[in-house]
């Protein structure tokens, strides 16, 4: 099934914002997601840790995806939200 804005919502936005903590706010739409995405990151953005800083960069890359699938529609748009969904998935797969 291709990822839509909404599905990676519902099923990673309350996830990454625990990563920022308790007082993150909860996305809602596209771009409050990319920026809780890309505040993930920046919170975990030159971390001493190996692991995390890959977390931070696969969030990047996510909210990079995300950004352009908001410009893209159709195929293209599809395409940037599948990256996304595995950076995303693959980033909190570390993160726990």
């Amino acid at each position: 099934m291709t990822p839509t804005f909404d599905s990676l919502i519902a099923q990673y936005g309350s996830r990454v914002a625990d990563i920022i903590g308790s007082a993150a706010p909860k996305p809602v739409g596209p771009e409050s997601f990319i920026a809780v995405i890309r505040a993930a990151s920046g919170s975990l953005d030159g971390a001493y840790d190996e692991q995390l800083q890959e977390v931070s960069d696969d969030l990047t890359a996510a909210a990079d995806h995300l950004a352009d699938a908001l410009t893209k529609s159709g195929t293209e748009q599809e395409l940037q939200l599948a990256r996304a969904e595995s950076r995303i998935r693959v980033a909190l797969e570390f993160a726990s």
